[in-house]
């Protein structure tokens, strides 16, 4: 997806090896050409009268268990390969 197809769109689909979730586009100077970034602990649930409410993205649910750093073990949340495409209305 190119910075003006961002720009065009409110959502995207980010699509990695290990989900798909939805998420809100604001096109920044601040980032490099070709990254992107979801903020971390948006993927808290909550509970509401309704039932359970996802109030955004679980990096862990689009992180493979084997991308990981091999001596500590914590997941590469940085460095996640991922597709997006613009979701229309």
């Amino acid at each position: 997806m190119t910075e003006q197809a961002a720009q065009r769109t409110a959502c995207v689909l980010c699509e990695c090896n290990c989900g798909i979730t939805v998420a809100t586009v604001e096109v920044s100077p601040t980032m490099q050409a070709g990254h992107i970034a979801l903020p971390d602990g948006m993927g808290v649930d909550f509970t509401t009268p309704d039932g359970a409410v996802t109030t955004g993205s679980a990096p862990n649910e689009l992180t493979s268990a084997t991308w990981k750093d091999s001596f500590a073990g914590t997941p590469w949340h940085k460095h996640i390969p991922a597709r997006l495409e613009p979701i229309r209305h």
